[in-house]
């Protein structure tokens, strides 16, 4: 149902948790009472071109919050990033990234920089693909999930 936003309080109530506004909404079948409490979800803002990542792929240390990228070359880098708000299950990333860069989501634990992984797409709420070592592979190998998920290459 669409409406229009004529108000809003600038406090939070502490008891409610819930701001005052008040909104004017076509309401031909009366689905809206007087004195009602309703929850409404309203954009506050749109950032056009801006670079998502899902929350599980950004990592959290002591020099702050990192990526793991897959660069030209199949290898894995720890690549610094600052992330702003979320959009839905995403962060935002405010630095660090430019767009295009494959980023790792799945299979974060058993990859390290400079492992060397072969990129596969990424399908949001697909099961989780387990990868599993290239034969021959030195112990140095990744077995990662790279962009979302990887499967390790032999190191050349």
């Amino acid at each position: 149902m669409k409406g229009r936003l004529q108000f809003t309080d600038l406090a939070v109530d502490p008891n409610t948790g819930s701001v005052a506004l008040r909104a004017e909404f076509s309401n031909p079948r009366r689905e809206l009472l007087p004195g009602t409490f309703v929850r409404v979800r309203f954009p506050q803002a749109r950032i056009d071109d801006a670079i998502r990542v899902p929350q599980r792929a950004v990592m959290g240390g002591p020099q702050g919050q990192s990526v793991m990228i897959v660069d030209v070359e199949g290898k894995v880098m720890l690549r610094p990033v600052k992330t702003g708000g979320m959009a839905g299950p995403d962060f935002v990333v405010s630095e660090g990234l430019a767009g295009g860069e494959q980023v790792i989501v799945n299979g974060l634990q058993k990859v390290r920089p400079g492992s060397v992984v072969k990129p596969v797409p990424w399908i949001p709420g697909a099961p989780l693909l387990a990868a599993s070592p290239a034969p021959a592979a030195p112990s140095g190998a990744a077995s990662a999930a790279s962009r979302p998920d990887a499967k390790p290459e032999k190191n050349k």
